[in-house]
Parts: C-alpha cells; structure tokens; sequence
C-alpha cells in the first residue's frame, strides 16, 4: 500500500464517524463532534483505494467528476492546484452543487489526490452549505496549498 498519508492526524473538533475497508478500498469518515457520517454539515473523508484501472490523476479526477455529476446534476468541477507530496505529483479540485434535490442544500467537496503505484489516496472535504472565505482559507491550509 501506499506509504503517504494525506491526513497524518485527526483535525481538533472531529471524531471518527465511519471507517469501512471493502473491496480493496479503506474509508475513514470524519465529523464534528456532535455530527455522524449520516447527518453531517461538514465531513473529511480519506480513503485508500487501490488502482485497479490504471488512472493517472487527471483520469481519476474526470472519473470522479463524472460520478459525481450522476449524483448532483448540475454540479461543477474546477481544477485548483497540482503540486507534489514527498516527491509524489498530487491534484487537487473542488466540485460543488447548488442545490442537492435530495437535502435541499448546497454542496462543496473539495478533493487532494494521489496516483503511485496500484494505489490511488483521496483527502476530501465536504461543506453542505457554501462555505465562507475564511473556512475556504482553512481548506488551503488544510491541504497544504500554495497562497
């Protein structure tokens, strides 16, 4: 497996939600406190998957875009930043959705990416409702973006 870790530890304010491993995919699940990975505001999701269709990141990110447009129709995607993570290139995006017909709210995911080996790792962070400036500088923090 994949030795990067794209979340080292978990953020101040948040618990362990869900973790589920099937399929050769591992899934954590990260809420506020108070929230579940059920009925959530916010949610941070790392999983581990293995590469099984060879993607490469801009391949895995349309995939991505594409499932995740099934779902939401009328989302968006939008490339932000490829960088690197201990010498490993890295992508990170944000896809959103004005209105989720199934909530009744907005959706913001924000996704970081890496494709080594015959692994893919995926840090995702997810606001149901439009987040502000300063949770969207949080963001960059969190995924270690160039300001």
């Amino acid at each position: 497996m994949l030795e990067i870790n794209l979340l080292p530890e978990i953020p101040h304010g948040y618990v362990a939600g869900q973790s589920v491993t099937i399929a050769g995919s591992t899934i954590l699940k990260l809420v506020p406190e108070g929230e579940t990975a059920q009925d959530w505001n916010e949610m941070i999701t790392m999983q581990v998957m293995s590469n099984d269709n060879g993607f490469t990141l801009e391949g895995f990110r349309y995939a991505m875009e594409m499932l995740f447009y099934e779902a939401l129709p009328g989302s968006r995607a939008k490339p932000i930043e490829n960088g690197q993570e201990e010498g490993t290139p890295t992508m990170i995006w944000s896809q959103s959705c004005l209105l989720n017909s199934q909530t009744g709210r907005p959706e913001m995911h924000f996704f970081k990416a890496v494709v080594r080996d015959d692994d893919i790792v995926v840090l995702e962070k997810a606001f149901k409702f439009e987040p502000t400036p300063r949770s969207s500088h949080h963001v960059s923090i969190f995924f270690g973006m160039r300001e």
